[in-house]
């Protein structure tokens, strides 16, 4: 029998590196246009998708000790996306870059399944000596502009709305909005995506 190396799945989550690029490719491409000509179109010229390859490949190389090439990898995707997202990071499957230009992500950021980030978003530590950095749980949306720093939690479905400074703990089924960020309930989010706030 033949196992699957330890470097090439992420701790607790047991996808594979690929599984989860292939979720990313699937949020990606939409569905109905989800063929192979299309994905590999995709990946060619788009940055923003191109960019979830190019993370994939550098966070297993980076998990199997080859830091020097996934260093080369982000400063590959810096360049042609404008995102630079730390191959130290833990990101989950079906990750979205909406607009990838000024999107920063720290090495020790923690962001669970389906998280949409759009442009100038930064995840990372306060810096001033102070350690730590977010972790963030699945189906989180983070608008544009967006500062989420420090040791902190957003919870599972949180949405945080543009140019917020977020240095607190949000928790599940919120709005985080403002500098400093408060936080209220999400009254629903209807099927048809959109979510609306108390």
């Amino acid at each position: 029998m033949v196992t699957t190396p330890r470097s090439w799945t992420t701790s607790g989550a047991g996808r594979t590196h690929l599984q989860k690029l292939v979720e990313d490719l699937g949020v990606a491409v939409p569905p109905q246009r989800f063929r192979p000509l299309r994905v590999a179109f995709s990946v060619a010229v788009v940055p923003r998708i191109r960019a979830l390859v190019d993370l994939r490949v550098g966070q297993l190389l980076y998990r199997a000790g080859l830091r020097p090439v996934a260093t080369y990898l982000q400063a590959r995707v810096l360049r042609y996306s404008g995102a630079d997202i730390n191959c130290g990071a833990v990101m989950g499957p079906g990750l979205s870059l909406v607009h990838s230009p000024g999107v920063v992500v720290g090495d020790k950021v923690v962001a669970g399944a389906n998280l949409r980030v759009f442009q100038g978003v930064t995840l990372g530590d306060r810096g001033m000596g102070e350690e730590g950095q977010p972790t963030i749980g699945d189906d989180v949306t983070i608008f544009a502009g967006a500062l989420v720093l420090g040791p902190i939690t957003l919870g599972d479905r949180v949405v945080v709305a543009a140019n917020s400074l977020v240095l607190s703990d949000v928790p599940a089924d919120h709005l985080a909005y403002g500098a400093p960020a408060v936080s209220r309930p999400l009254a629903d989010r209807s099927s048809s995506g959109t979510t609306r706030a108390v």
